[in-house]
């Protein structure tokens, strides 16, 4: 199992850095490892940090 969690905003990156996250802060989705390899052979999880600025990360 993998979980994607983004960060909704700056002032919600600032909680995770200082570990004192509150509900709201994240976007978060649940993948069975074969649907996360699959999105990793695909590029989609390099092409949404790209366009979005984000960082979704293993």
């Amino acid at each position: 199992m993998k979980y994607i969690s983004v960060t909704m905003n700056m002032n919600a990156m600032d909680h995770l850095n200082f570990d004192n996250c509150i509900d709201g802060d994240f976007i978060e989705l649940e993948l069975n490892q074969d649907s996360y390899n699959d999105l990793l052979k695909s590029n989609v999880i390099k092409k949404l940090n790209s366009k979005l600025r984000i960082n979704i990360d293993d």
